[in-house]
């Protein structure tokens, strides 16, 4: 029993590493897509017209509360936050989304219409972010990315088939919020 909480407490240090790691990677791909929106905002007003940024933004912010969920069909299984590991006692986990769990071949949706900013491959799997003028979504536990950086979506467009992970039974989405470079609780923003 000892072997294997070692084992298990060894298995969430890694996977906050990749967290942490993911997290910095994402943040300074949000810095660099604010930048160009904020250049994009300056040509704007030079031509006395409001940026395609802007009115993405406002209309993403006006949804709060009534975006799709990522998937057709699912249930948050994993909050945002801190709380505490299912089986260890004294750990406590740090989610900067969401984790959805769904059925074995279920596709990851945009939740906005937005534009695909970045595919990268984390670990075994895929993660895609998109922008929404200032706002941004994750989705990552991909197993195929039908998207690729610059392309546009819709609400509700197919981008991706989620993955099972190391658990064959276990089909679970991540996803996640942010406000320039803030993270925010998804289920905030998803319709009940």
């Amino acid at each position: 029993l000892k072997k294997k909480e070692s084992q298990i407490q060894s298995d969430i240090k890694k996977k906050e590493n990749e967290t942490k790691k993911l997290k910095k990677q994402i943040e300074k791909i949000i810095a660099e897509e604010i930048k160009k929106a904020k250049e994009r905002e300056e040509l704007a007003k030079k031509n006395n017209t409001k940026s395609v940024d802007y009115n993405l933004s406002s209309n993403f912010a006006q949804n709060k509360g009534k975006l799709p969920y990522p998937v057709e069909q699912g249930i948050i299984t994993g909050k945002y936050g801190l709380s505490p590991h299912p089986t260890q006692k004294k750990v406590t986990v740090n989610n900067n989304g969401v984790d959805i769990s769904t059925t074995k071949g279920a596709k990851a949706r945009s939740v906005f219409d937005g534009e695909v900013s970045y595919v990268m491959l984390q670990g075994n799997n895929n993660v895609i972010l998109i922008r929404h003028g200032l706002y941004f979504t994750l989705y990552s536990n991909l197993e195929k990315v039908f998207v690729k950086a610059g392309e546009k979506v819709a609400t509700n467009s197919k981008i991706g088939t989620i993955s099972a992970g190391n658990n064959p039974d276990d089909y679970q989405l991540h996803f996640e919020v942010w406000f320039h470079t803030t993270n925010q609780d998804p289920e905030l923003w998803l319709a009940k």
